[in-house]
């Protein structure tokens, strides 16, 4: 079983291709990732933990749970900026996610024949976001940022890998 996440894992990974058309991701403690470097914001101490945060992410609950709702609730009181709403939400995508959209349904699709090759099923599964889980959660960002409601579709990204895997079939 393998598994990846259409948000971060590829679109802020950075570009999914080397300049030879190689794709540039691998699996990193059971997760597809880019083995492209990330900027890391931080410095050093984020760059030293991230091995340690790596393996709690992928290995405790608590601790996702944990540090999601400490990142909303420093955001909150002013200890951190709130940070905009990824790209991938936005109604109308840019040039540059367009582009990246292509390249997860080359990937996907890559996948699919890999599978198949194999003699496996390729299942892909569609989780919400925590905001759409949480609509007052969204409601309440958003109006923390003063940011315009219809400017950001949540369930585009659903949509979309939804027709592209109706039409994929």
């Amino acid at each position: 079983m393998m598994g990846f996440f259409v948000g971060n894992d590829f679109v802020g990974s950075g570009d999914l291709y080397d300049s030879s058309g190689a794709p540039v991701i691998g699996v990193e403690d059971g997760w597809l990732k880019s083995t492209e470097g990330r900027d890391q914001e931080g410095g050093i101490v984020r760059a030293i933990t991230s091995p340690f945060r790596s393996f709690l992410s992928a290995r405790s609950h608590l601790y996702v749970f944990l540090r999601d709702r400490s990142s909303q609730l420093s955001s909150k009181f002013g200890l951190r900026p709130f940070n905009l709403p990824p790209e991938f939400c936005e109604v109308e995508y840019s040039a540059r996610m367009i582009d990246r959209w292509s390249q997860t349904q080359s990937i996907l699709v890559d996948l699919a024949a890999y599978t198949k090759q194999n003699e496996q099923r390729f299942i892909i599964v569609i989780l919400p976001t925590i905001y759409q889980v949480y609509q007052r959660s969204w409601n309440e960002y958003i109006a923390a940022l003063h940011l315009e409601p219809g400017r950001y579709d949540l369930d585009k990204r659903q949509k979309l890998l939804a027709e592209f895997v109706w039409h994929t079939k």
